[in-house]
This record gives structure tokens, sequence and C-alpha cells, in this order.
């Protein structure tokens, strides 16, 4: 249900709706087949219970009538006691039903919670401070979503200081898995990553992000203020930097035109306000905690050509300012770049300034950009 009530507008203009509806009933039906027969085994098993209890007291007060020592008092007591005793036999038997219906919960739960300590991310306080004055390298680094699954393998590359560097390739071929490595969301499988010579892994985590600034292809906006979507829960960003980021992220036009300014509110998922004002405001997020490299995974790709044309503005003057890493499908994003990164089959195929590349005319650049420019 979440799912498709978040899709409703693709489902309907798609006609997709009876489908889901059809898939719902079948989902729907099935579960309650399941409840109608977990509650006849609960119905069933009280049903029981008093009859049960019944017939105990009248064969024990048959055998009790007989004896000689019979006594109606103590009869009364025992059938008194009798009847607690199934009475707490029977809460016994709904409270086993209770977590009989909890298992399955409780069993995801449980996997759930030992797949997050293996995976835990280590926060340790006493790591090296982040120092990024020359390079940042990739040296044969290889990694896989399990044995069967290598994606990148002995990709080795480096970034100086300053440098706007494109990653480029075709789909699937690791180019978001190189970034997720770089966030340090996941560890290399072999290699190294390294920041002036020392291993990543060795800075503190909180240091490293705090250092690192991500904009991803779907922007995150929270249904609050533009300054609370800059902010973003960093109390320590002050509003002048907010204003400073906004400037740089070329926003201050579109808030002067807003009746309040920057304490207009965005919409849920930022609904409010265009793509383009969408992937500002996330620059600008990330601009005002002023990272030494900044990395933009697709950040253009979901837009119309003018509001790309005004994130490549952006771009270029954060150009020197900023060590930039963009990955992006659209060249026309990573063509003013120091250098691009080819990608192919999760190694690197080529490295060189993008005129240099264009002269390969086997290159996956050269074919690509050669199809852009006849579309």
């Amino acid at each position: 249900m979440s799912e498709n009530i978040y899709g409703i507008k693709t489902l309907k203009t798609s006609l997709g709706l009876p489908g889901a509806q059809k898939r719902a009933e079948e989902y729907f039906n099935a579960l309650r087949r399941i409840d109608v027969r977990s509650n006849n085994l609960k119905n069933i098993s009280r049903s029981f219970m008093q009859p049960l209890a019944v017939l105990f007291i009248v064969i024990l007060f048959a055998f009790s009538y007989r004896a000689e020592a019979f006594n109606w008092v103590a009869i009364g007591v025992t059938v008194f006691l009798i009847d607690r005793i199934f009475i707490y036999l029977q809460q016994l038997l709904n409270t086993l039903h209770v977590l009989n219906d909890l298992v399955p919960n409780l069993r995801a739960v449980l996997n759930h919670e030992g797949s997050a300590r293996a995976n835990q991310e280590t926060v340790d306080a006493r790591g090296d401070a982040f120092l990024f004055k020359k390079s940042f390298e990739f040296r044969d680094v290889s990694f896989g979503y399990g044995a069967d699954r290598p994606v990148l393998q002995n990709v080795s590359f480096a970034l100086r200081k300053g440098e706007m560097v494109g990653i480029i390739g075709p789909s699937g071929v690791g180019k978001t898995t190189l970034v997720d490595l770089i966030l340090r969301l996941f560890l290399p499988g072999s290699g190294k990553i390294l920041l002036d010579g020392r291993d990543i892994a060795g800075i503190k985590l909180n240091d490293w992000r705090r250092n690192i600034g991500y904009v991803a292809q779907d922007i995150f906006l929270m249904n609050e203020s533009i300054r609370d979507n800059i902010r973003f829960y960093d109390e320590s960003i002050t509003d002048q930097q907010i204003a400073e980021a906004a400037a740089a992220a070329d926003l201050h036009e579109f808030i002067d035109r807003l009746p309040e300014k920057l304490d207009t509110r965005v919409g849920e998922r930022g609904l409010r306000i265009s793509a383009g004002q969408r992937q500002r405001i996330a620059i600008a997020r990330v601009l005002a905690r002023q990272p030494q490299i900044l990395i933009l995974d697709e950040a253009t790709s979901a837009l119309d050509n003018e509001s790309e044309a005004q994130i490549q503005e952006v771009i270029k003057k954060l150009k020197g300012k900023v060590t930039v890493l963009a990955i992006a499908h659209r060249l026309s994003t990573v063509m003013d770049s120091d250098r691009l990164l080819v990608l192919e089959n999760g190694r690197l195929a080529a490295d060189g300034p993008p005129r240099e590349l264009l002269k390969d005319k086997n290159s996956y650049f050269f074919r690509t950009y050669n199809v852009s420019k006849t579309a």
C-alpha cells in the first residue's frame, strides 16, 4: 500500500491501477485466510477448555462421592481450585497464541539486529584528524557485493587538491559504488583509499564526513523552511553562513522573490518548488558545511536544460575553491572538468582531460560524446 500510494500518479497515468488493485486483493485475501485460520485455532482451544474443566469436575465428584471421607466443603474448595487452574491454563494458552503471532516479527527484528551489529560503523574518537593538502588517491581498490558480484576491480587514480574531476561510464559499472566507498558507507574489499598518503580508515569517521560534501540525484528535503533545509539539524551553522551558501548555490534571486524569503516552506519532499531549485538547496546545504571535497552524484540528470545550465554555473564557480568529483551521464556536466575518469566493466578504462580523450576514436567517451552531439 505504501509503495502504491507513493506512486499513485504513475499508476493512474499509466493505467496501472487495476493491476495494483488486483495484486492488493491477492495479498489481502491471503492475509484474511491466514487470519481466519489463526483465530479458529485460538477459539477451538478456548472452546474445549471449559467443557474439559466440567468433565474433570464431574469425574472427580463421582470418585469422591463413593469415598467414605466424602465432604461437601472439601469438594467445593476443590472445585473452586480446579476452576481457577483451568482459568490460568486458558490465559496461558491465549498468551502462547499471542506470542506465536509475534514470532515472525521477532525473528525479522533479530535478523536485522544481527545484520546491523555485523556491519556496524566504527566511530573512533582516537583516529586522525582530516587533513587535506595535496592529493586524494584510490590505490588498487576492488569491491564486490559478494564473491560472485564484483563491481570495482583494481581501480587506481588520484585527485589533486582543488581539481575538478568527472567520472563517466555506462550504467552499472560501479560509479555510485565508488562514491559509497569515498563516503565510507562500505569498506574496500582490497586496496587502499589514501588522503595525503594516509589510509582514510584511520581518520575519525565524523571528521571525515564533515569534510566530504555529497549531493545525490534523489534530493531529500524536509517539509520545513529553506533555512531549515540548508541548516539541516546543524545548529552550529549561522544565518550568515546560510545566506552565503545560498548565494554560492545561485539561490539568492529565487529567495528574494519569495514573500517569506529563507523562511518559506518547501512542502513535502520539496514539491512546492522546482527540481532545479531543490537541487540548488541541496548544494547550498553542502556548501554551508564548507567541505573540502564535493561529490556530485548525477546531480543534473533529472533536470531540464535551463536548470542544468544553472547548476553547471554553480559548479563552475566552485572550480579551484573545492575539490569536485562529479558523476554524470550528461557529458555537458563534466566537459569543463580538469580530467575525466572513464569506468568500463568495473575498471578504469581512461584518465585524462576531456579534449585529449576525444582524440581516441575507439574510446567510450568519444562514442558517447558524438552520440550526444548527433542527438
